[in-house]
């Protein structure tokens, strides 16, 4: 499967980059970065690993490909979606840190291209929601708390996944907790607490190199669907299936 990698100049972009390296069913044909951005035309290679690939940075898809990956920033919103109405692709979208005017821009997409939202590519993430919200409705006495904490160099705070867990569990974003530090590792966390007994829902990883599989295994999933609105959820319900 050949991919269109937008943000590919970024962290996320460097972790799927070196994912694909090491899996022979993906194929990264186009590496795409903001139209302003320094590296245009410069070989990816050399600047994520110090080596000559023979691959450059683009503003724009000029080889073929089957999918759009984002793990841009949540600059240049505008423009990305002229590109995308523009090739009409099959879009995996894992962007955070949007207003609600564009994520309804994105979502607006599904009209005329398959699109899967994921803020956050880790299954076992997916599947923590999935039980926090089960523990939500089943015993609703539960004070519920939620607490993240990412590398400095995240922009947005509190983390698009924190915020999902809220609005699925109704609680206000401006009470989730976060934290910015020096480590690379990241953690999510749902504490359910009530005068009985108490439960913590937590989820940590060592590196990125965990979403650049799971976005993989998104694509799989996700290569040919019909044109639609995807997100994590939809993935898991069907594998419960």
């Amino acid at each position: 499967m050949k991919l269109s990698l937008v943000g590919a100049a970024g962290k996320m972009g460097k972790a799927l980059t070196s994912e694909v390296q090491h899996n022979k069913e993906f194929e990264i044909t186009n590496y795409v970065v903001k139209p302003n951005s320094s590296l245009l035309g410069k070989d990816v290679g050399s600047i994520h690993f110090n080596q000559q690939s023979n691959s450059l940075f683009v503003d724009d898809p000029k080889n073929a490909f089957d999918m759009f990956v984002d793990f841009a920033d949540a600059q240049n919103i505008s423009s990305r979606i002229q590109m995308y109405k523009k090739h009409c692709k099959p879009l995996i979208f894992c962007s955070t840190g949007l207003s609600s005017d564009e994520e309804k821009s994105i979502i607006a997409l599904s009209e005329k291209m398959p699109v899967f939202i994921a803020p956050n590519t880790s299954v076992v993430t997916a599947l923590m929601k999935d039980f926090a919200k089960k523990i939500s409705k089943i015993d609703q006495s539960f004070e519920i708390h939620i607490s993240e904490s990412h590398n400095k160099s995240k922009k947005d705070a509190p983390s698009g996944t924190a915020k999902d867990f809220a609005r699925m569990l109704q609680l206000s974003t401006d009470k989730i907790e976060f934290d910015r530090t020096d480590e690379d590792k990241n953690s999510h966390k749902i504490a359910f607490s009530n005068n009985f007994e108490s439960l913590e829902l937590r989820h940590d990883t060592a590196n990125r190199s965990i979403y650049a599989q799971g976005a993989l295994n998104i694509a799989k999933w996700f290569y040919q669907r019909p044109k639609n609105l995807y997100y994590m959820q939809t993935l898991i319900e069907e594998i419960h299936e």
